[in-house]
């Protein structure tokens, strides 16, 4: 897969979108931060991480197909998350992992790509590929509690398949109103990729659950709706 024509590239490649400031120069750098977006969204979403951040700290956003830069990769774009994890780490490369120590974020449905990329570099650990520091899940149920049967939305817990009008219906019922996702054009634009993210977190079964080499902190904010307190803590079993 090509990055959209004439897109810039930056150092880490077509799989990272830093935005200005994020690029910290290699001896400066103690720590870098892989950063896995939720549906649909592309690494901007992490770009203002580094003015709250040590001058010593990389964020890496991760930048998916079909968003962002990559906009005009074709859908679907991946036939498992862990197809799109085999992706992402040959896109990374070995090299920009073994350059500096790193911890791996992700949010929603960025939770169950970071633990399936902790999952194959463990399995990649004996070819020598670098092994992070930490993990950290925000905002999603634990791996093992994957299938719509699990999802806290007992109304209609799977989106993927929907058709558009009643994808849009049941997506604003449980995430609430996106003023920026009220036009015809917008939605149509970026409906493909909501669901094709919502289809692979809907299918997936974990990689392995044996438990992790590394730590791991869960977090989601008070209240949420997307993960009850038993599903967050139910990390603890990996």
């Amino acid at each position: 897969m090509a990055a959209r024509s004439g897109a810039p590239v930056g150092p880490h490649g077509k799989w990272v979108m830093q935005g200005p400031g994020q690029h910290r120069p290699l001896e400066q750098v103690q720590l870098r931060l892989l950063c896995v977006p939720p549906v649909g969204i592309g690494g901007q979403c992490f770009h203002a991480w580094s003015r709250s951040l040590p001058a010593t700290v990389e964020v890496l956003p991760l930048e998916l197909p079909s968003r962002g830069l990559r906009m005009g990769e074709a859908l679907p774009y991946a036939e498992s998350l862990q197809q799109l994890v085999q992706d992402i780490l040959q896109g990374l490369g070995r090299e920009v992992l073994s350059a500096k120590p790193f911890v791996v974020f992700g949010h929603s449905f960025g939770s169950w790509v970071a633990y399936e990329i902790v999952q194959e570099l463990a399995r990649r650990a004996s070819d020598g590929w670098p092994q992070p520091l930490k993990l950290y899940v925000s905002g999603y149920r634990a791996p093992q509690l994957c299938g719509s049967r699990h999802d806290p939305d007992r109304i209609q817990p799977a989106l993927g398949a929907l058709y558009e009008d009643e994808f849009w219906e049941h997506f604003e019922r449980r995430y609430g109103r996106n003023p920026d996702l009220q036009v015809d054009y917008i939605r149509s634009f970026v409906v493909r990729t909501l669901q094709a993210d919502f289809t692979l977190l809907e299918a997936y079964v974990p990689s392995s659950l044996e438990p992790l080499a590394v730590p791991l902190c869960a977090c989601c904010a008070r209240g949420d709706s997307r993960v009850r307190p038993g599903q967050l803590s139910a990390w603890a079993k990996v």
